[in-house]
């Protein structure tokens, strides 16, 4: 039998860790709500906000090991060790939602108690240093002219990429709602431009190409419901849903 709540660990590396293929039961598992940091400033009525943002939030699981022997039960807790202790995030995506994903992180120490010469349980308090839950990646066509696509989730960074069929001195990337990226550069055919908004980074055939940035442009997020686009030369832009 499977736990109803089994998850799955993935590390930077791309290693792999099944919770119930290991033998791990996952007794619960918790994702708190969005963890809410404003900035306020004293008003005649009250107070008036100044700043908001979204701090690190928490998610909590209990997690019981069995195991045949003794020997069994310390190699499983030494692999246990290894798995949720990383220098990086990462990956966690749940069997109920497989779509979705989280990334965390263990802070500080824990054990795991014995219920059993070979049996035990443990409890971990993992961070998601970013608060989002991932979603699907959505790969968007831009051609000259304005289309409409719908953009689900909340406001999202994005990437881009470009292949130049052919010679251009300009480049641009714009929305119906202001947004503007306006590159100049002596682009020939072949060339790969690439485009990172969280980045604010620029590369050309994987080199920096920030001296191209005209100072006409303005950075955009994506925006939630319909967002028309529209690019000079045929653009595939990316972005990966996000959720609280």
């Amino acid at each position: 039998m499977k736990s109803s709540l089994n998850f799955t660990v993935k590390h930077e590396s791309g290693a792999t860790f099944d919770m119930h293929e290991l033998g791990l039961w996952v007794e619960s598992f918790h994702i708190y709500a969005p963890n809410a940091i404003r900035k306020l400033a004293p008003h005649e009525n009250g107070a008036r906000l100044k700043k908001s943002k979204l701090g690190i939030r928490r998610v909590d699981t209990t997690i019981q090991v069995e195991s045949n022997s003794m020997i069994d039960f310390d190699q499983k807790k030494h692999l246990i060790y290894s798995i949720f202790f990383t220098d990086q995030p990462f990956e966690i995506v749940r069997d109920l939602t497989p779509g979705k994903r989280i990334f965390v992180l263990y802070e500080g120490e824990y054990d795991i108690r014995n219920i059993s010469n070979a049996d035990g349980d443990f409890k971990l308090e993992l961070v998601m240093i970013d608060p989002y839950i991932y979603g699907e990646t959505h790969d968007l066509t831009l051609g000259s002219s304005y289309d409409t696509y719908a953009i689900q989730g909340l406001e999202s960074p994005w990437t881009s990429r470009t292949t130049f069929a052919g010679s251009t001195s300009q480049y641009t990337l714009e929305t119906n709602e202001g947004g503007k990226i306006v590159l100049d550069y002596n682009f020939i055919a072949g060339d790969v431009l690439e485009i990172d908004y969280r980045k604010r980074k620029v590369t050309l055939n994987g080199a920096s190409i920030a001296v191209a940035i005209n100072m006409e442009t303005r950075w955009f997020t994506l925006t939630p419901g319909y967002m028309a686009l529209k690019s000079s030369h045929t653009t595939t832009l990316s972005y990966t849903e996000r959720n609280y």
